[in-house]
């Protein structure tokens, strides 16, 4: 799927946080990115596997109540410091643990006015980096 963002300005940005019962597990548990043409992806990782997916529509919020837990999953938009709508996207690369593919870290993108910005697995959340994360990923490697 990433070869689908290749040559794509991203125009937007939304993250989706993870409440249970009203408590919050985690602030980000997924990044939207909307494209030029009004397509949106979805950026994710658990349990060490990284995917990318095309959305059909506009992402939104979500509850669901399961075995009497009340699971709240609220989108929000996502305003980053890094002038990313400016350029095209022109890589996508994966942190993979150790180099293996099936231990992702997350990912890096680059766009064609020089500007990076990763999206890294933090214990079930994503943290979100303006360019190339080293010191945070000293086992990780870029595929």
């Amino acid at each position: 799927m990433k070869e689908k963002l290749i040559g794509r300005k991203i125009v937007s940005f939304k993250s989706m946080a993870f409440y249970i019962d009203g408590f919050l597990k985690s602030e980000l548990i997924a990044l939207f990115a909307k494209t030029g043409d009004g397509i949106w992806y979805k950026f994710s990782i658990s349990e060490g596997k990284a995917s990318i997916r095309l959305q059909e529509h506009e992402p939104t919020s979500t509850i669901e109540i399961i075995d009497g837990n009340k699971f709240e999953y609220p989108v929000k938009d996502l305003f980053l410091d890094i002038d990313y709508s400016e350029s095209e996207v022109s890589n996508i690369q994966e942190y993979l643990w150790n180099g293996q593919k099936s231990e992702s870290c997350g990912w890096l993108l680059s766009f064609r006015n020089n500007n990076e910005i990763s999206f890294l697995d933090d214990d079930d959340s994503l943290i979100i980096i303006k360019g190339k994360s080293i010191d945070s990923l000293a086992n990780c490697i870029l595929d």
